[in-house]
């Protein structure tokens, strides 16, 4: 049996939403879509982690906050 597997924004062992980042020519896009509001604290944690991602691909991070769609491919949104 098969299963999609996507990443997912865990606070405290409770998964709060989910993301996905895309590699832009100078940057990292990262997208966070929380399954309700996360509240301050918490998007100063994620904010912390975007830099993190963004140090490991050695890439400035932006961060924005939305629906993320992980069974669109570019090439089918460009259609």
């Amino acid at each position: 049996m098969a299963g999609w597997i996507s990443p997912v924004l865990l606070v405290n062992g409770a998964v709060m939403g989910v993301w996905q980042y895309t590699q832009q020519r100078k940057n990292i896009d990262l997208r966070v879509e929380p399954f309700s509001p996360l509240g301050a604290e918490i998007e100063a944690l994620v904010a912390a982690e975007a830099e993190h991602i963004g140090r490991f691909f050695g890439s400035p991070t932006q961060l924005t906050y939305g629906r993320v769609d992980f069974g669109k491919s570019e090439a089918a949104a460009e259609d």
